[in-house]
């Protein structure tokens, strides 16, 4: 009868243990927050998402200091911070540490798994490695890494690993004023010079450009009426073929 009393006791023992809840580390970006239930969602570095609830006494943090859940808001509906976390024993958070890392300096080198950047306000040159995935952007538009080159301007988002994950570049062949639109065939007459001396030249709008005619047209009777029309644009390997353009009235 003892031995059958101790090894039931063994058996429950196992039972309870099995059922105990780990406490665990995640690490990812807070896609989501609810400041009224204290939650928020994790999407983990491996894709999971995961819905998670503040601990009363949470210990939370940004950029490393003190923080309320409300500075892990998403910064947009793209940018997110990332970091880790640490559950307790009940699956609620004890501690968060999250970041939102921002550099802004000069492309002196991309290449595969790493970027070279000299910071604006130190002017040293600083190494990141960049991830696999890393996002890339010029001008605001998706791009491939064989379009940056030395010397372009950029917003470099880090994740809390100071690993580069989003690259933002901002770049312009040339800066003027339109002086003819040409709708029907695409052809853009601007002056690169100045107002006192002009520089003259015809751009033909390549297909990557979008195409409205009717705000093309808009445009053309505004030069028609001497508005100064400036524009910023990206020429295709040299050529005369605008890739991208930023237009604005003064």
């Amino acid at each position: 009868m003892k031995k059958t009393i101790i090894f039931g006791f063994i058996i429950l023992m196992l039972i309870t243990m099995g059922s105990v809840i780990k406490a665990e580390r995640y690490a990812g970006e807070i896609i989501q927050v609810d400041l009224e239930e204290k939650t928020l969602v994790l999407r983990s570095e491996n894709g999971q998402k995961m819905d998670l609830k503040l601990a009363e006494d949470a210990e939370l943090y940004y950029n490393n200091i003190d923080a309320a859940l409300g500075k892990y808001t998403p910064v947009t509906q793209k940018d997110y911070v990332s970091g880790y976390l640490e559950t307790n024993e009940d699956g609620l958070i004890k501690t968060a540490h999250f970041y939102y890392l921002v550099r802004e300096g000069v492309i002196v080198k991309l290449e595969s798994g790493e970027l070279v950047l000299r910071d604006t306000e130190s002017g040293i040159c600083n190494t990141y490695i960049t991830k696999s995935n890393l996002e890339l952007y010029l001008n605001h538009l998706p791009a491939e890494k064989d379009q940056i080159i030395s010397g372009m301007k950029a917003l470099v988002i880090l994740n809390y690993q100071f690993q580069v994950k989003k690259l933002a570049v901002i770049h312009y062949d040339y800066t003027g004023f339109i002086e003819e639109v040409d709708v029907e065939n695409k052809i853009l007459v601007i002056n690169i010079g100045t107002r006192l001396q002009s520089a003259l030249q015809k751009y033909q709008l390549s297909e990557k450009v979008m195409w409205d005619s009717r705000e093309w047209t808009g445009l053309e009777k505004m030069v028609q009426n001497n508005t100064f029309l400036l524009v910023q644009f990206v020429v295709e390997d040299g050529r005369n073929i605008i890739s991208y353009l930023n237009v604005r009235s003064l």
